[in-house]
């Protein structure tokens, strides 16, 4: 079972719920208005669903290359788009669908999936890993590569990083922070191609990472932001919550003697 984290990076957690991008309502009720399909390409076929909140009732977009079923009533029963199996691009069903895992049909959202980086993150970061996420979705690899190679460095600028070469900054950055895990730090370390000269000379000559490299730098990177920036506030928050308890408590304080 998915812990609630990875649900809340989730835009549809099945075919009755979703983390709507506008009110960022978690595990909210939703209903499929409408879809329609175009041309992508000569030999691309596109279906656009248009997704409205059961909370705050604002819709957004969702691209995917499957159809789903667009009726809503069988044997008198009302039935989600999302719950039957969808189609591919020549009509056959695909066996292997779960409701589960409905993200993985589509590619594209608007609004963004902005709403699951941390507003305690600083704004420039949170920026630059959305714009990387939304490249990604879309398979704007360059976009993508590149955004989040900035995200890493203003990172390390952000922390004020020591160092003359990346990998240096990097490890400063793991000895600052030994509480997160240092896999994490490692992996950003090993990226072969992050040098300082790389983020600020040769941008145009950056090249793209392939897919599954991206998305498991992306996911390090918004691992490493939840580490440093989140969880810390978290916690101070929740300290700030016993502390106020504990003041109105009597359980625990004895009468001196």
């Amino acid at each position: 079972m998915a812990n609630q984290s990875e649900l809340d990076r989730k835009y549809f957690i099945d075919h009755k719920r979703y983390n709507c991008p506008f009110c960022n309502s978690r595990s909210v009720v939703y209903s499929v208005e409408g879809r329609e399909e175009f041309d992508w390409s000569d030999n691309r076929k596109v279906w656009i669903y248009r997704i409205t909140c059961g909370g705050c009732g604002k819709t957004s977009l969702h691209l995917s290359d499957y159809k789903f079923s667009d009726h809503k009533y069988s044997y008198g029963v009302y039935h989600s788009h999302f719950q039957n199996k969808p189609e591919d691009q020549d009509g056959n069903d695909r066996d292997d669908y779960d409701s589960n895992n409905l993200d993985d049909f589509f590619f594209y959202h608007q609004p963004t999936s902005f709403f699951t980086i941390n507003a305690l993150i600083p704004k420039l970061i949170r920026d630059l890993v959305s714009e990387a996420d939304g490249c990604g979705k879309m398979n704007f690899l360059v976009g993508a590569s590149g955004s989040l190679r900035k995200a890493i460095y203003e990172l390390l600028k952000n922390q004020g990083a020591d160092g003359n070469q990346y990998e240096e900054k990097i490890k400063w950055l793991k000895d600052k922070f030994p509480n997160v895990y240092p896999e994490y730090f490692d992996a950003l370390a090993n990226i072969q191609d992050m040098t300082s000269e790389n983020l600020h000379e040769k941008e145009g000559s950056w090249e793209p990472w392939q897919r599954n490299d991206f998305y498991y730098l992306l996911e390090t990177v918004k691992a490493v932001l939840e580490e440093i920036y989140v969880k810390p506030e978290e916690r101070k928050l929740m300290l700030g919550r016993i502390t106020s308890l504990k003041s109105k408590a009597t359980l625990t304080q004895r009468p001196k003697k």
